[in-house]
């Protein structure tokens, strides 16, 4: 009986000692957390923020807006700031861009019979280049009381050889989501009226490329944009004069699933419009992408080099089409191959054809790597005022390209 109280009066005081040291480490640990509370409190963010944080996420779209992967990536270097409760905004501002530098070689070669000129009209050109291109572009969101507010700014220089360009914006643009569908953009972005399918979705960044369907250039404008689900429709009004008395209408509706997109665009501007239709479908490996295009504009200009530099105008009707195929080769190895046809019809003195087929191989062992190596052939052939002039140009273009990314 005696050893058995021992052992539990031993056992009892066992006990208390360690719930003693429990406890002393409870309280310790509890001034830890303490300091460490005080310390992130003093030091962490400015004074109204509760959270920043610096590091990668999705790369902000504007509404309606595609990712070109070739050029940047699907993840961007970020800054969010998250709000504390009675902040009414949370804000990301994004930075990306690249660098992109090729060698370049070009030939071209000029055949015909000229009413204009004695000058022999057959002679041929060729050149090479080390050309380079830089962007940088700053995206920013803000959550509000009245809906996202973003911005984009793209600044570009170009250089070649010895000339280097000053940065200049392609795109300035900024955008206000009205409802979680309808947003109103403005500012200098593309066009709505064109673009999206085909060979604009090839590569061929410093090669002449393949005859593609176009995007209408780059157009000072504001757009409203409906974006549910896989359908997108935008419509905008577009400044095309410099001297302010010209403006137009431009529009689109898209379907864009898991593996088809589709859809028509077009534009108008006084006398001057295309109409589009174009899809791209996607199997496995392999990307296919076709567009056709038919319009009108006034006072076409067409040019012939045939010694001394002549050039027409004309009223012209025209159509497009072009077709587009990329292959993954490899989880690193990409090709692309695309075609493309204009004919253009300005009456029974004067018309006008080309063709050209463009494609490339592509090596991106890396997100922020890519070399590549691209060729393209292309043949415009003229009659112009019923024979005055009559010839063609053939040209040849072949490059090493290299694009590191951020």
């Amino acid at each position: 009986m005696k050893m058995t109280k021992i052992a539990l009066l031993a056992s009892a005081a066992l006990a208390a000692v360690s719930m003693s040291a429990r406890a002393d480490d409870l309280s310790d640990l509890k001034a830890r957390i303490a300091a460490l509370e005080a310390n992130a409190a003093a030091t962490s963010v400015p004074a109204g923020y509760s959270l920043m944080t610096i590091g990668t996420a999705d790369t902000i779209l504007a509404p309606g807006e595609t990712l070109n992967p070739m050029l940047y990536g699907a993840k961007a270097s970020n800054i969010a700031i998250m709000p504390t409760a009675d902040m009414p905004a949370s804000t990301n501002i994004q930075w990306s861009g690249f660098v992109r530098a090729a060698l370049v070689y070009k030939n071209k070669q000029t055949t015909g019979t000229s009413t204009f000129s004695t000058i022999n009209t057959d002679f041929s050109s060729h050149e090479t280049h080390i050309k380079s291109r830089g962007e940088l572009t700053v995206k920013g969101t803000t959550d509000t009381a009245v809906g996202e507010v973003g911005a984009q700014l793209t600044l570009r220089s170009e250089a070649d050889g010895a000339t280097s360009g000053d940065f200049w914006a392609p795109t300035a643009w900024g955008w206000w989501k009205m409802t979680p569908d309808l947003s109103l953009g403005a500012g200098f972005n593309g066009s709505v009226g064109g673009g999206g399918w085909g060979t604009d979705n090839l590569t061929a960044m410093y090669s002449d490329g393949a005859y593609a369907i176009g995007s209408n250039g780059d157009r000072t404008q504001f757009r409203l944009t409906y974006a549910s689900g896989p359908i997108t429709i935008a419509s905008a009004v577009e400044h095309y004069d410099v001297a302010g008395h010209e403006y137009g209408f431009a529009g689109s509706v898209k379907y864009a699933g898991d593996s088809f997109s589709a859809g028509v665009n077009g534009y108008m501007h006084d006398s001057d419009w295309q109409a589009q239709i174009g899809a791209t479908a996607s199997m496995d490996m392999f990307t296919l992408s076709a567009a056709a295009a038919m319009g009108h504009v006034d006072g076409k200009v067409y040019t012939v080099d045939y010694g001394p530099l002549h050039t027409h105008t004309q009223d012209t009707d025209y159509w497009k089409a072009n077709i587009f195929a990329k292959a993954a080769l490899s989880d690193a190895v990409s090709a692309e191959l695309g075609y493309g046809y204009v004919h253009n019809d300005g009456g029974s003195s004067t018309e006008s054809h080309a063709q050209g087929f463009a494609g490339g191989l592509y090596y991106t062992p890396v997100s922020q790597l890519t070399i590549g190596a691209e060729a393209s052939w292309n043949k415009e052939s003229t009659n112009l005022d019923s024979g005055d002039y009559t010839g063609s140009v053939t040209s040849t273009a072949a490059d090493l390209v290299t694009v590191f990314r951020f």
